[in-house]
């Protein structure tokens, strides 16, 4: 099973308030509502868990989930999505026009 056992710890449930995920080494950090979880595992093993419509991968070291995004903004050709825990994200030059297409698809507005 990929992501390290992340389906068996529920830590991908729907249930559980997860915002994103972090890499960390060979280590995940998710990063739910009240707290931190570091979980064996690389963010292209779960990009392939979830569909396409709930989460993406908008960096290599980052996977987030759409509920959880305050908002996008785009500025000196830079795309940057602030999660609703105020972290942001810059959005990597060679996944810029894909993440921009899924906000948009999400309904997402960019500013």
């Amino acid at each position: 099973n990929p992501c390290g056992g992340c389906i068996e710890s529920g830590i991908l449930n729907t249930s559980v308030a997860v915002l994103y995920a972090k890499s960390e080494g060979h280590y995940l950090s998710f990063r739910e509502t009240s707290r931190s979880r570091m979980i064996p595992g690389k963010i292209k093993d779960v990009s392939m868990i979830l569909p396409r419509h709930i989460a993406i991968s908008p960096h290599r070291s980052y996977w987030i989930m759409r509920h959880a995004i305050k908002h996008a903004t785009y500025t000196n050709a830079k795309l940057t999505i602030t999660m609703k825990d105020d972290h942001a994200i810059v959005i990597s030059r060679v996944k810029t026009s894909e993440v921009r297409k899924w906000l948009i698809e999400c309904g997402i507005a960019i500013t």
